[in-house]
């Protein structure tokens, strides 16, 4: 709108108390929306065509005479145009900043329907502090509170870390039900789908103040509630200190929603779920964290009862992590349940008690890949349960866990796939003794001791696995009188079945999983067959001893000395091929090739035959012999022409 030369006032509340006279076109260049400078003024034009727009608080003021002054801009709406405050929670400004917020929110929605105006709310940098209202249905029923609810075609912004909702302090009582930011209910019944579609949400903090506020009870103070229709994007938003949900999404009763992306958010530090989402047709989750969260990190559900598919469909959970996430028992890093046709890829869980569940209620999970996971420092890595319609677990690494790799549980389970994983348990070092079924740990070096684990050591029964105990005093499966002597101890890698709730296992393939670190672990833990019945149960290559992970192999190199000696870790329990090739002067070379075996009870290398020399250049190895004393084979090089280096590689038969 072009305008003459613009005279200047100072707030809009002078604008608003202005009655002199004006002949169009007249502007007024505002000041500031309460004081010169606040950054809440700006340009306006009188419309004179214009008797009847009522005065909305931001860009359109009406005047002591009645006449309307229109703000002349493009683009987004500014927070601070319509009067809100920031870094105070003093007085009313908490409650008058989420009236100011949900009249923009309103503007916003009506220019949407109309096809016409902005549709989207900027917020500033700073603290602006949320009291609550009372959340009102679709059908007129109150539930809980709300700061902020959302409508259609909302788009609202802020500048990243800098832009901050906070609810104020004491706005809850114990016990009370609050979303910070809430959205339509899509009642069931209704003539539409009235939850919320065609909304996105980008660069700001959403704080949930449950420290200044009273103890929360049932988890119920979240900072995000949205009940979804269609097309809401989520990005770069950081909840932090949420008394309940951090994100929480979800389909409506009228059925489940679709095309919802949540991206490059983080939930930090709240008391309950970081992201939880449930019943959407859609859903993308890409490279979020949740951070410290008290129960599941990302909570993904799609139950619809018995006899029923699942209405979660249609997902992708790629380059997420979780980090310390759930102080319960069973909680996990990334928590899915009944749900189906979705891609769990490239995600981290770390320090969680389980990375990675599939749960079943009553809907059957199918068609469900889960790739390329890694599970750090959890009691689980990866959790499964339940008859499945077909579940692929593949190339997933799990590393440092006290209680099993895999884990396949439950009253039933199904329909898995569950191959070429690597897993890698954390070892446990302690000096112990064993007297009857007693174990008693003298001293610990390294790592944690936990039911489940089987025990190695010299003099200890094979199969020795800890049932029950706690701190320094344990109860293991086979009786004897070993120690006190050097121990180590290691969660089994793959567990199959529960005899506690006598699982049934069915339709399973376990083929070529691997562990690097064979050499350190008791060979019974790689498998541990616990369900009551099988049926069609597959188990190949059940753990290849493999730091490579490729084919059944493991592969290495150093340097060689004229006339000297070198020696290679062989694992423990294992028999296979040995391959060394050596060069020397950048040019000759030779490959000796020889059969090797590992005792299981005595844990050295038994025998070393039928070595020889096939590819003959300067003839460096000279021999090759295998310890009886520890898990080693000492090559021995020629004393000419052997100054090089080599590479090995054993093959597991």
């Amino acid at each position: 709108m072009t305008t003459g030369a613009a005279a200047s006032i100072d707030t809009i509340l002078s604008l608003r108390a202005f009655s002199g006279a004006v002949s169009a076109p007249y502007s007024f260049d505002v000041q500031g929306y309460y004081a010169v400078g606040d950054q809440g003024g700006g340009p306006f034009v009188y419309n004179p065509g214009d008797t009847t727009s009522v005065d909305n608080g931001g860009t359109i003021i009406v005047d002591a005479s009645g006449r309307r002054w229109y703000r002349e801009f493009s683009g987004a709406m500014n927070a601070l145009w319509f009067g809100v405050i920031r870094n105070s929670q003093s007085s009313t400004i908490p409650a008058n900043n989420v009236a100011y917020l949900r009249a923009m929110v309103n503007l916003a929605n009506a220019n949407y329907v109309a096809g016409t105006g902005s549709t989207s709310i900027e917020l500033p940098s700073g603290v602006i502090y949320l009291n609550v209202v009372t959340y009102l249905n679709d059908d007129g029923s109150t539930r809980g509170a709300t700061s902020i609810k959302l409508l259609d075609g909302v788009a609202v912004f802020g500048q990243g870390d800098g832009s901050i909702l906070r609810l104020m302090d004491s706005a809850l009582g114990p016990g009370a039900l609050y979303r910070m930011l809430s959205s339509r209910s899509g009642t069931a019944g209704a003539p539409t789908n009235t939850a919320l579609q065609n909304c996105s949400l980008q660069d700001f903090v959403l704080d949930g103040n449950y420290q200044g506020n009273p103890g929360p009870a049932d988890f119920q103070y979240g900072t995000m509630t949205l009940t979804v229709n269609q097309g809401v994007i989520i990005t770069n938003i950081r909840s932090i200190n949420a008394g309940g949900p951090a994100i929480q999404v979800t389909g409506s009763l009228f059925g489940p929603g679709a095309n919802v992306k949540i991206q490059g958010c983080n939930a930090y530090n709240c008391i309950s779920i970081g992201y939880q989402l449930a019943h959407i047709s859609g859903l993308n989750i890409i490279n979020n964290r949740a951070d410290t969260c008290q129960d599941n990190g990302f909570d993904i559900y799609g139950e619809t009862g018995a006899g029923n598919p699942p209405d979660m469909l249609d997902f992708n959970i790629v380059g997420n992590a979780a980090v310390n996430c759930s102080t319960r028992v069973g909680g996990a890093g990334f928590f899915i349940e009944t749900s189906a046709q979705g891609i769990v890829a490239s995600n981290t869980a770390d320090g969680c008690p389980i990375g990675f569940v599939l749960n079943r209620i009553s809907s059957q999970p199918n068609d469900l890949i889960y790739n390329g996971n890694n599970a750090i420092n959890c009691n689980f890595g990866i959790s499964l349960a339940g008859t499945t319609g077909g579940i692929k677990v593949d190339n997933n690494l799990c590393t440092g866990f006290t209680q099993a790799g895999m884990r396949m549980n439950g009253a039933n389970i199904a329909r898995i796939d569950g191959s070429n994983n690597t897993l890698n348990p954390l070892v446990t070092s302690f000096n112990g003794t064993i007297s009857g079924t007693a174990l008693t740990i003298n001293s610990l070096t390294s790592g944690t001791i936990a039911i489940g684990q089987f025990v190695t050591g010299t003099g200890v029964t094979v199969k020795t696995q800890i049932t029950a105990g706690s701190g320094t005093s344990w109860t293991v499966s086979q009786s004897q009188t070993v120690g006190p002597v050097a121990m180590n101890s290691n969660a089994p890698l793959i567990q199959l079945g529960d005899a506690n709730v006598n699982t049934a296992a069915s339709n399973i393939k376990l083929f070529d999983n691997y562990t690097s670190l064979g050499a350190f672990l008791n060979v019974d833990s790689y498998v541990v067959r616990s369900a009551l019945s099988e049926s069609r149960v597959e188990i190949e290559n059940p753990m290849a001893l493999d730091g490579a992970a490729v084919g059944r192999r493991v592969v290495g190199q150093g340097s060689t000395s004229s006339g000297g000696t070198t020696t290679i870790q062989v694992p423990a329990n294992s028999s296979g091929y040995l391959l060394i090739k050596s060069s020397a002067g950048g040019g000759d070379q030779s490959t000796w090739m020889g059969v090797f075996a590992s005792a299981a009870a005595a844990c050295k290398v038994s025998a070393i035959t039928g070595g020889s020399t096939f590819v003959t250049g300067a003839q460096n190895v000279a021999a090759v012999a295998g310890s009886t004393t520890s898990l080693t084979v000492t090559v021995t090089w020629f004393t000419s022409g052997t100054s090089g280096s080599y590479n090995y590689v054993f093959i597991y038969i």
